[in-house]
């Protein structure tokens, strides 16, 4: 598939799992064999169940998230994007109580694709300026 292809399928993500929060969309999307290189909070299981039980505890969490799409370009059967995310814990997230404040939080993913699907991911975003900004953990 072509980079226009996966960018779609990324943009696909974006728009109907993550903002819309349309899990069914997953199977269409993520390979059976999906793996994830991300700091795992709660050990998901690996494949496309795994990327369900994120988004759907992120969510809960933030039940007015939304995610931006910043940047996105793609080489080969690679993509790299820049997102943000933002919302209020207003809920339950990872085993944290809700806090009822809001965050904005950025980060960047590659994304690795096989046959027109996300194979492989590789994330990094500001983990700490997150737990920060929602008190988990005090700041300075």
């Amino acid at each position: 598939m072509s980079e226009a292809d996966n960018l779609a399928v990324f943009r696909r993500y974006v728009d109907e799992v993550f903002n819309a929060g349309n899990l069914a969309v997953v199977d269409e999307i993520f390979a059976p064999g999906y793996h994830s290189h991300h700091n795992d909070p709660v050990a998901l299981p690996p494949g496309p169940e795994g990327v369900k039980q994120f988004v759907a505890a992120t969510r809960e969490g933030f039940p007015d998230l939304t995610m931006s799409l910043d940047d996105s370009f793609g080489s080969g059967d690679m993509i790299a994007s820049r997102w943000t995310l933002r919302g209020t814990n207003s809920n339950t997230w990872f085993g944290n109580p809700p806090t009822g404040k809001y965050a904005d939080w950025a980060g960047v993913v590659i994304s690795r694709f096989e046959d027109g699907k996300i194979a492989e991911e590789w994330f990094n975003f500001d983990q700490l300026r997150l737990l920060q900004m929602l008190g988990i953990i005090p700041s300075g």
